[in-house]
């Protein structure tokens, strides 16, 4: 029997880190690449994640080309969900759509 996969959420920070820190990036290659994993996503998570990644601070940190190609392939990495929770819990307001996302996606982690 295989083992259920796991639904997961990752933050914007740990995808820009993903693209910063070649030790991270070691080490989140092989969630990205084990079918254990389903990777969630959501409109406004995507939106954040392209917006952040564009920011001037990090120009010249990412290879545009490499970036290109990632927002071409990140919709054939994830499994996007259509968030219709709302949920004014987290400390930080600005985060409350991940908690959106993990609940209309049934995230385990």
């Amino acid at each position: 029997m295989q083992p259920k996969s796991k639904r997961i959420i990752i933050d914007v920070n740990i995808w820009i880190s993903y693209f910063i820190d070649k030790g991270i990036k070691t080490r989140f290659d092989k969630i990205l690449n084990d079918s254990q994993f389903i990777l969630l996503n959501s409109n406004v998570l995507e939106t954040e994640l392209f917006e952040v990644a564009r920011r001037p601070k990090f120009k010249k940190l990412f290879d545009k080309q490499i970036l290109a190609e990632f927002e071409h392939l990140y919709p054939l990495i994830v499994e996007t969900v259509n968030v219709t929770s709302v949920v004014n819990v987290s400390p930080d307001p600005d985060d409350n759509y991940l908690l959106e996302l993990a609940a209309d996606g049934n995230a385990d982690f």
